[in-house]
């Protein structure tokens, strides 16, 4: 029987002596954010499907998965959310201007890397 992704995440942490907490402590996620993906509760998760994949990825590696595990994990993840992100962007609820916009402060514009700080 195949599991789900939160499952997945779940049994995974729990093979490694994890809390919530302390993934969430480690990778800057707020607790609810992780909650939700160990939930399978996308609608938790901002409407922005490049975030919730962030996030994915920030809890699998403080995971220290290997990269055949990771892969599964994102896999499992692009199957599940794939039709809930869908229905988000045909509903208007995120676009790409609209996701630009918080990072730039102008609508519709990429951000350039001389206008973004990464860890300063």
């Amino acid at each position: 029987m195949d599991i789900s992704l939160g499952e997945c995440l779940k049994r995974l942490r729990a093979e490694r002596g994890l809390s919530l907490e302390g993934i969430a402590q480690r990778t800057r996620i707020h607790l609810s954010y992780l909650e939700a993906l160990e939930e399978n509760d996308f609608t938790k998760l901002p409407p922005a499907p490049v975030f919730a994949k962030a996030y994915l990825k920030a809890y699998s590696r403080c995971l220290t998965l290997s990269p055949d595990q990771e892969a599964d994990v994102l896999l499992r993840f692009d199957s599940l959310a794939s039709g809930y992100y869908r229905a988000v962007a045909s509903a208007g609820q995120w676009t790409e201007a609209a996701g630009y916009a918080g990072a730039t402060g102008v609508a519709g514009s990429k951000p350039s890397l001389a206008r973004v700080r990464l860890f300063r």
